[in-house]
């Protein structure tokens, strides 16, 4: 969800395809202010207006996160 000042966008997997599931079990805004999302269905970034998927194919464990941390510009969920 975005509040711009007067309007809230919500996003979920109905608007926005790299959301594979709308139940949110994580969240961490990094160093260089990347919002990073886990969900029950992968690890999303959104940065700079946009967003990217990072499912286990792409080298996570699980598809599961439910914690996700940063350490020294590395990011883990």
């Amino acid at each position: 969800m975005r509040f711009d000042g007067l309007r809230f966008t919500v996003f979920d997997k109905r608007n926005t395809p790299e959301f594979k599931s709308n139940v949110v079990t994580a969240l961490l805004e990094d160093g260089a202010q990347a919002l990073w999302i886990g969900t029950d269905r992968g690890l999303n970034r959104f940065r700079n207006s946009k967003f990217s998927l990072f499912p286990a194919k792409d080298g996570l464990a699980d598809n599961s996160i439910f914690t996700v941390a940063e350490d020294h510009g590395a990011i883990f969920g």
